[in-house]
């Protein structure tokens, strides 16, 4: 906020100016001045946001330099400074719309107060110019994002404009749409208008709110209030499912007047995960559902350990099981907060996908855990969630299944025959033997094909038992490394360890 100073006091003026710097360092002084007549000039230099000036000064007094500048057009906030015996040139400095002034000698406390009710009215004054140059959409969407944009400007620009009444009750229904906002917020926009032009009780005003991912449908004006609640949840109900956009989830408000809009829209975004904790609402209406006793999720760690143990042995089936019964637990009687049903899925996910990329599944390590989180997060219904797990299920089980598409005939059934027979000690000569072919064309087709040698190969396979074993087993560390064929567990525990950098008890406790 720039600041012009004018005060025939250097004292008076010098205190004001270093007041203000530590007050706030928005707060910039762009002049100063001893007498009216300066301050004139440099007021319309500058033009500043706020003048700060004495009544009683030289050449020029502050109600003839107020006076002047009101006549040039310059409707600048300002704060007066007058003794009790000036009381006179006060009241003259109030009829030229000055709404403060202060009593020599300054008091910190009323400098601060006066200095908080010019900014309030500058950034009122700006919200109102701001508003005449925009659409009724534009307006409504300042109201609902702050509580204080309602001002006697704005509403004179709404009644006189638009021809709205602020004091008249406003209904409005919220769509919380629950899938990338930005992909779908045209055709969105265009299917709530569409409903709402069927309804011929009031003035339906579209606002979208980006930030919030959110759509409000005001209903302005409208005189019945309940029978438009009845009809928005039939038309919901029937429209729900054939709309080209999916929604998850539906608000319903009604505001006083829009001066209380603001308050009732951030209330209601408290409820828009409501419908992962009651699925069977179409229209969530906090006043209705705010009594409902929910619990806290089960703990999921025995689930986690059988998923762990299915992906450990590649057994997507049983995956699939393990996570059908999961969400299972969501579909009986007890009823459970939303933020407690997201933080299980979050950590099935998590589980899921370390587990994964832990044994090596192919793509495991390149899918993008924090999109997978952002999408869990802002889902809105329980088919969200659901759907974000059983994708990913789907997708490590075919990429683990279609790992080995590019391989030769040759190098596939020799790498098949590794993970079959690893843990006996197969050698290379062996494996061509029984392939008929020479050792020497084996390792260099093999080499070419899977990027690493005959014995890496085995080593990583090893490796990778073994992670599933420590982390779907409760083996002990000996029989691990007798199963994946090694007969001496501390040389098993130092490969594992040139592998992983972690020994294999530390990386067990590590993922449990």
């Amino acid at each position: 906020m720039t600041v012009v100073i004018v005060e025939d006091e250097v004292r008076i003026r010098e205190g004001i100016e270093i007041l203000l710097k530590r007050m706030d360092a928005d707060y910039q002084v762009v002049a100063t001045a001893e007498n009216g007549k300066i301050g004139l000039e440099k007021i319309l230099q500058t033009t500043p946001d706020l003048i700060i000036t004495d009544l009683k000064m030289p050449v020029m007094d502050g109600i003839e330099m107020l006076t002047a500048l009101r006549e040039a057009g310059l409707q600048t906030q300002a704060i007066v400074l007058s003794a009790y015996s000036e009381f006179a040139y006060a009241q003259k400095a109030m009829k030229l719309g000055v709404k403060d002034y202060l009593l020599k000698p300054i008091q910190r406390d009323s400098f601060v107060e006066a200095l908080s009710r010019v900014r309030h009215q500058c950034l009122t004054q700006e919200t109102t110019k701001t508003a005449l140059a925009h659409s009724l959409p534009s307006i409504l969407r300042q109201i609902i994002m702050s509580a204080d944009s309602l001002s006697e400007e704005m509403e004179q620009v709404l009644l006189n404009r638009f021809g709205i009444h602020p004091s008249a009750p406003v209904a409005a229904v919220a769509f919380f749409p629950g899938v990338p906002y930005d992909q779908h917020r045209t055709t969105l926009a265009r299917q709530i208008q569409e409903l709402f032009s069927q309804w011929k009780d009031g003035r339906p005003i579209l606002v979208t709110i980006p930030e919030k991912e959110t759509m409000l449908c005001l209903i302005l004006e409208c005189s019945q209030i309940d029978a438009l609640h009845r009809w928005v949840e039939v038309r919901l109900g029937l429209l729900r499912r054939s709309w080209q956009t999916p929604l998850a989830a539906f608000g319903w408000l009604v505001s006083p007047q829009l001066g209380a809009l603001c308050s009732q829209f951030q209330s209601l975004l408290q409820w828009q995960d409501w419908n992962i904790s009651k699925p069977d609402v179409l229209l969530i209406d906090p006043q209705q559902e705010e009594k409902t006793l929910l619990q806290i999720f089960p703990d999921t760690t025995a689930v986690e350990k059988q998923m762990q143990s299915a992906i450990c042995n590649f057994d997507w089936n049983r995956a699939g099981q393990v996570y059908r019964q999961f969400a299972g637990i969501l579909d009986g009687e007890q009823m459970y907060t939303a933020k407690s049903i997201k933080d299980a899925y979050v950590r099935i996910l998590w589980n899921l996908l370390n587990t994964a990329k832990e044994v090596g599944i192919p793509g495991a390590a390149s899918l993008s855990y924090r999109e997978l989180l952002n999408r869990l997060l802002h889902s809105r219904s329980r088919l969200d969630l659901q759907s974000i797990l059983e994708e990913v299920l789907q997708l490590l089980s075919e990429q683990q299944h279609g790992g080995e598409q590019t391989l030769s005939p040759l190098v596939c059934r020799a790498a098949m025959m590794i993970r079959e027979q690893y843990s006996h000690g197969i050698t290379l000569e062996e494996l061509a033997a029984r392939m008929r072919v020479t050792p020497e064309y084996l390792s260099t087709q093999f080499h070419r094909e899977m990027g690493m040698t005959f014995g890496a190969y085995i080593r990583d396979t090893r490796t990778e038992q073994a992670k599933k074993l420590l982390l779907g087993t409760e083996k002990k560390l000996y029989e691990i490394a007798r199963e994946v064929g090694y007969s001496d567990p501390k040389y098993f525990s130092r490969v594992f360890r040139e592998q992983t950098g972690y020994l294999p008890a530390n990386y067990r406790k590590m993922h449990k």
